[in-house]
């Protein structure tokens, strides 16, 4: 562990805005929901979020030249552990609110745009 490059999380953190702007848009139809449903909601769109996080993750970790490693156990592996490290580490439980908060503040700029 002590090894591991800091600078693994990279590819997620280059990918961060165009999963931001996926995840706004798979959440649009949900603003006509109740708002009980819509929070329901933004726990399933904070773990696809995460995941792809770790799409990205895997995905850049992947590309890296280190022989005899299957690319997509590395890809599958970077998507469990970002799942499990926001799962049992409890930010879960913080960010679940902030990413309703967050799709509720989106949903008023794009009602106030129509």
């Amino acid at each position: 562990m002590r090894n591991l490059p800091r600078w693994i999380v990279l590819g997620g953190m280059l990918a961060s805005p165009l999963i931001g702007l996926l995840i706004g848009f798979i959440f649009l139809p949900a603003y006509k929901l109740p708002k009980f449903v819509q929070f329901a909601l933004s726990l399933i769109t904070l773990y696809l979020a995460v995941a792809m996080f770790g799409v990205a993750v895997g995905l850049y970790d992947a590309s890296r030249n280190i022989p005899n490693r299957i690319a997509t156990a590395v890809i599958l592996q970077s998507i469990i552990a970002a799942v499990m490290g926001v799962t049992f580490t409890g930010y879960m439980l913080v960010l679940w609110p902030l990413a309703f908060l967050n799709h509720r503040l989106l949903r008023r700029a794009y009602v106030g745009a129509r």
